[in-house]
């Protein structure tokens, strides 16, 4: 598919995706998804452009490469193929994506299961991995507390997203800084770091002056 048949499939659905439901946004968002993955998977630069990605995640986390948590749990909401776990160490590691693809990290648990919908024990986790994801699913809001409910008390809830970007198949929802102030002002956090960058780490070529894109970062500590 070209550049501008993309962009005509993208515009028609913004014009009519209010008449779907989002269960079917979600559900057409998630096959968009498996085809990139797939795409990407079958290409020998996948592990080189997977690489770049996860080693921006970690700056933006100010985490080093391989560090170690020791005792701790983690949980990676949305992981996608491979994920920041593969990156870190520490005494579990759990992965949760709709899209259950094997890993070739045995120390990683995969599970097969929706955000909104965690098959997890109400404070398991010490810290809970968030990002470019909510873009993707039903109810970013329900993501969100369901990484809350997850996470202990203390624990560290690291999220990164991106903001203003226009709806697309892959892409249902729109995020806006108010959402997660929001969301944030609701519940009881230390905040660690909170940045906002006019940048778009999606597609680089979109990151024009003006343009309205911004990156969110937050890292929060469970009160």
């Amino acid at each position: 598919m070209n550049i501008k048949i993309k962009e005509i499939v993208k515009s028609v659905y913004r014009k009519i995706s209010t008449c779907f439901s989002w269960e079917f946004r979600w559900y057409l968002a998630q096959k968009y998804e498996k085809i990139s993955q797939d795409k990407y998977r079958r290409k020998i630069f996948f592990a080189t452009n997977n690489e770049r990605w996860l080693v921006m995640v970690l700056e933006y986390f100010e985490l080093k490469e391989k560090e170690n948590f020791r005792n701790k749990i983690l949980v990676d909401i949305g992981s996608g193929p491979t994920g920041i776990l593969t990156r870190l160490q520490a005494k579990e590691k759990i992965a949760v994506d709709p899209l259950l693809i094997d890993s070739t990290d045995p120390s990683i648990k995969r599970i097969k299961a929706r955000g909104e919908e965690i098959p997890l024990n109400y404070q398991v986790a010490d810290c809970v991995f968030l990002y470019n994801v909510l873009q993707h699913v039903i109810s970013p809001e329900k993501v969100l507390d369901e990484g809350l409910r997850i996470l202990k008390s203390g624990g560290t809830f690291y999220i990164l997203e991106q903001l203003n970007l226009p709806v697309d198949p892959a892409h249902p929802h729109s995020l806006k800084l108010e959402m997660f102030d929001n969301w944030i002002s609701k519940n009881n956090f230390k905040i660690i770091k909170k940045t906002i960058e006019n940048d778009c780490y999606l597609n680089f070529d979109q990151s024009a002056p003006g343009s309205g894109y911004a990156v969110l970062c937050l890292v929060l500590v469970k009160i």
